[in-house]
């Protein structure tokens, strides 16, 4: 019986289905921060990947180092965008900048490092956090007296 759940499972791991519901746990992971299960999904999803898609390992290894060019492009553009969003964040706060020194590339290698190994979700979560961002802004700007007017 337990032979047959593992062989189903299995099976079921390496399903197109099972590939998209890892991304979106990786997504998920990268959302809330929890960079470490995002780098756990990503794995999961490389591994489900290489089964699903039966492709070799040359090419394996062509697409991990245009993977890799492309995550350390990304982790560049990232940091710049997270840097800049807490100067904006300690200024509304009126809090001292040299709080920025918490911030510095030497202290955040492990958020740098997942940034290159999981930039797909990284890439996905910032795009939806910019249009849930964009919807915010909307409504707590253009459309705040309607919502007080129906309140």
């Amino acid at each position: 019986m337990i032979d047959a759940i593992l062989v189903f499972l299995t099976a079921w791991a390496v399903s197109g289905p099972a590939l998209v519901l890892f991304c979106m746990f990786g997504i998920w992971a990268e959302y809330i921060e929890a960079r470490g299960f995002a780098v756990f999904w990503a794995l999961v999803a490389t591994i489900s990947s290489y089964f699903y898609f039966n492709v070799s390992i040359l090419d394996i290894g062509f697409y991990a180092l245009g993977y890799l060019v492309v995550g350390v492009i990304w982790s560049f553009y990232r940091y710049k965008r997270f840097i800049v969003a807490k100067v904006e964040s300690l200024r509304e706060m009126n809090t001292n900048l040299n709080r920025l020194g918490d911030y510095h590339p030497s202290k955040m290698l492990d958020t740098i490092t997942a940034w290159i190994i999981i930039w797909p979700f990284s890439l996905i979560e910032n795009l939806c956090g910019d249009i849930i961002n964009g919807i915010e802004t909307l409504v707590k700007r253009v459309f705040k007296g309607v919502y007080n007017r129906i309140y």
